[in-house]
């Protein structure tokens, strides 16, 4: 713990305070985020060559050849 960092005792809450959430907008503001699969994007490295090249520092994803690798891998995506 950081140096003169104050102290706050936990409170035994006998209920969790709502304030912010009486309205419907304020609702909508402070509610969770929903992820759906058509929110995602598929990252690709793509070069100038054919042949696909393995990415060292990242195993299992390779610079992808523009003719090749990258129809290849769309194409994968589609069908998921």
């Amino acid at each position: 713990v950081p140096e003169r960092t104050p102290v706050v005792e936990p409170r035994d809450l006998p209920s969790r305070p709502r304030r912010n959430r009486k309205s419907r907008h304020l609702r909508r503001a402070f509610s969770e985020t929903t992820v759906r699969p058509e929110h995602f994007i598929l990252p690709v490295f793509v070069h100038d060559g054919e042949e696909d090249i393995p990415i060292n520092a990242m195993p299992g994803v390779s610079r992808l050849g523009w003719q090749n690798g990258l129809v290849r891998e769309v194409e994968a995506a589609m069908k998921e």
